[in-house]
């Protein structure tokens, strides 16, 4: 099975950017968890993506998949950068997120005039909307990906050190339960406001992967609610299971 990893190349350096609360992910259109069994290891267009210095700027280079036998996260792209005739490289360990098992997707951090920024918080690389678009490809925001996604899954956890079912979805409502650890399996379901969204949780007294009780048997109570999906700073507040049990 051939692994991919990106290889960006630039003409100029890179500058920082203010926090942004417009994350996402840039995965196939036509994109199912299902569908990629076989599938390794970064989304991506062979023919790549476009960067450009800035939304509407200058375009600087271009993010390509390159083949290589093996692989580490920390080594699934690199960044070149252009000084003069002599190419500086670097390895990048950030801007990938696992979206499956051996899956990864490139994050992005900003949505601004119809560009994405990508990669890193601490430079200034943009990829255009509409080329993605043409490429097969989507920039979906986080709790449109979570939401589509599930279902599909064992379920969704809430970050540490926890996190507030709510009777509505205002930081001031009740809390009806703080859910901590995966025994509490939350749901997404499409009914939304803002960063929450409304949930069904189960509880259950061991998890789905192991012991030996029966679905019945193992599921101590059941929930609904509102949660809090997305922090103030664009973030999921739940992970999931990646690779599975």
């Amino acid at each position: 099975m051939k692994t991919l990893f990106f290889v960006l190349v630039f003409s100029l350096s890179t500058i920082g950017f203010a926090q942004t609360h417009q994350n996402g992910l840039i995965i196939p259109q036509d994109f199912n968890l299902d569908s990629f069994n076989s599938y390794c290891c970064v989304f991506a267009p062979k023919d790549g993506f476009s960067i450009y210095d800035a939304p509407n700027g200058n375009k600087i280079g271009s993010v390509v998949q390159k083949e290589k036998g093996e692989h580490a996260l920390n080594d699934m792209f690199a960044i070149k950068l252009s000084n003069g005739n002599n190419p500086i490289y670097k390895n990048f360990n950030k801007g990938l997120s696992e979206v499956g098992y051996d899956l990864f997707a490139m994050s992005f951090l900003k949505a601004k005039n119809g560009f994405v920024k990508v990669f890193d918080k601490k430079s200034t690389y943009w990829l255009k909307v509409s080329e993605i678009e043409e490429a097969g490809y989507k920039a979906t925001n986080w709790q449109d990906f979570l939401v589509a996604q599930s279902g599909k899954l064992l379920g969704y956890y809430a970050n540490k050190p926890g996190l507030n079912l709510r009777a509505e979805p205002l930081k001031s409502s009740k809390v009806l339960k703080t859910l901590r650890g995966d025994l509490f399996e939350i749901r997404l379901q499409k009914e939304a406001q803002g960063n929450w969204n409304k949930v069904r949780v189960i509880k259950y007294q061991e998890h789905p992967c192991k012991g030996n009780l029966t679905k019945e048997e193992n599921i101590e109570y059941i929930l609904e609610g509102w949660i809090k999906t997305i922090d103030d700073t664009g973030t999921p507040n739940i992970w999931y299971y990646a690779r599975g049990c």
